[in-house]
């Protein structure tokens, strides 16, 4: 049975816990100890291999809403089969060409994201699988060995070799991309009995999941276009350093999909599950906004940490803050609007307002290349980006509007954040915004924060009788 939401979040909350640990030593140490050239190049590879998923052309998308709110028990082995041996054969074929192209043009680094296509696609079929059907105990693991194989690879080449060129470590990350997708599909093919990929292509499955997910695929990659933006104008127009610092900020700030991912995982399958009414939507999204405020406090833990750990990028301090205000927007979107779109089947609507906001961010950052071309800047067109998109997203569901108390909130709560960030030493700052959000937390939401924890207590309650 698909594990319930509260459960879920726990499994995958524990699993990024972990995953945290490992971050934290790779995303610290490679910044401490290579050049700035070669950061950057490694950074570069994770920027092209960031769209690798968009090659399945919606295929592993379709899969997913199909077999949302299902389980794995329900899904018949001749259609994964069928998937899976179709996913591998056209995989293989854009594989091939890419790598071609690569050569063609003489770029390494799009060689190496290129020879990662096949592994990173069939890894994500199973982890859209897992996560579709509530196996979140499964989806974790892959995600626990990906990250995990990844720090023991930096740490070797970074602490025993000393290695400071950017090539072992990228060719290693290709491998291991490898060696996980061969090592999930034999523990498949032996929880199946029998072998479950072939060089076989379906036209059937082809043409049903990219036609059932080909416009969700679009909005993916607005969206990616629309979260990397900044990275790709720093890329085109400053220097490779600006580029390293700018990649290290972002770096950080998806230390948030630590917290978030749970969140918005667990919810689509919950969506699915159930018919939910606007007004306990509307509580959820509330605690998100809580949540995502609290969240800010990493900014300030990172900050500490590059001052007395890595102070040559201290110069990305001021990007990284603006950045993780924009992640305030992003994760009500990407936990609770999209998980909506997707579950009542509206990715038409998903993908135009995606569009929309990208040709608008574009704008944006043409703009401030010409009038002030800093990385501080196409960081701030990210902020106003994702708030952008959300007033977009809040026009298609009405109901959850964002009211005036909440924006008040939101507001308060940027304001405090960017002045700690920006005029205080970061102990002082961390200090002042945590005083000043449990205060504004207990003003606007003190109700909703009671509710919640009332709820928490009564299954604690309940199940703790259970036992007894």
């Amino acid at each position: 049975m698909p594990q319930s939401l509260s459960k879920g979040i726990a499994i995958i909350f524990l699993a990024n816990v972990l995953n945290l640990f490992f971050s934290l030593a790779t995303n610290f140490l490679l910044p401490r100890y290579l050049p700035v050239e070669s950061y950057a190049a490694i950074k570069t590879y994770q920027l092209y291999a960031g769209y690798i998923g968009l090659l399945h052309l919606g295929f592993i998308d379709g899969m997913y809403l199909f077999n949302g709110g299902k389980r794995i028990g329900d899904i018949s082995r001749t259609e994964i089969k069928e998937e899976l041996s179709t996913l591998f054969s056209f995989q293989l074929m854009i594989t091939l060409i890419i790598i071609l192209l690569s050569f063609c043009i003489n770029n390494k680094i799009l060689l190496f994201a290129s020879m990662s296509i096949l592994p990173v696609n069939m890894l994500t079929y199973f982890r859209y699988l897992y996560q579709s059907t509530g196996e979140y105990r499964l989806y974790g693991r892959i995600m626990n060995y990906l990250t995990i194989f990844t720090c023991v690879i930096n740490l070797f080449f970074l602490l025993i070799i000393k290695e400071t060129s950017f090539f072992p470590y990228i060719i290693s990350y290709v491998i291991l991309n490898y060696l996980l997708f061969i090592a999930i599909s034999c523990y498949m093919s032996k929880k199946f009995h029998e072998k479950l990929i072939k060089i076989k292509f379906s036209y059937f499955y082809f043409k049903r999941d990219i036609n059932a997910g080909y416009t969700l695929t679009l909005g993916n990659i607005a969206f990616s276009l629309l979260v990397c933006m900044g990275q790709w104008f720093v890329s085109f127009f400053l220097s490779v350093s600006d580029f390293a610092y700018y990649s290290f900020s972002v770096t950080i700030v998806n230390f948030i999909n630590i917290a978030v991912t749970p969140i918005s995982i667990t919810l689509y399958n919950f969506f699915c599950l159930k018919e939910i009414d606007d007004n306990k939507i509307s509580n959820l999204r509330n605690l998100i906004v809580i949540f995502s405020c609290f969240l800010m406090i990493l900014a300030f833990c990172a900050q500490i940490i590059i001052k007395f750990f890595i102070p040559n990028y201290t110069d990305s301090i001021r990007t990284m803050f603006i950045l993780f205000a924009s992640q305030i927007f992003a994760i009500i979107n990407t936990s609770v609007f999209v998980n909506l779109y997707k579950a009542r089947k509206q990715q038409s609507k998903y993908m135009k307002k995606l569009l929309f906001t990208l040709l608008i961010s574009i704008i944006i950052n043409i703009i401030f290349t010409f009038i002030h071309n800093t990385k501080e800047s196409y960081a701030i067109g990210t902020l106003l980006f994702t708030v952008i998109w959300c007033l977009f997203s809040c026009d298609d569901f009405k109901t959850l509007f964002i009211k005036k108390k909440e924006f008040i909130y939101i507001t308060l709560c940027l304001f405090v954040f960017f002045y700690s960030g920006f005029a205080l030493q970061p102990w002082y700052g961390l200090l002042l915004y945590l005083l000043v959000f449990t205060f504004l937390t207990y003003i606007f939401f003190n109700q909703l924060i009671l509710h919640f924890l009332t709820q928490i207590k009564n299954k604690y309650d309940s199940s703790r009788n259970c036992i007894i």
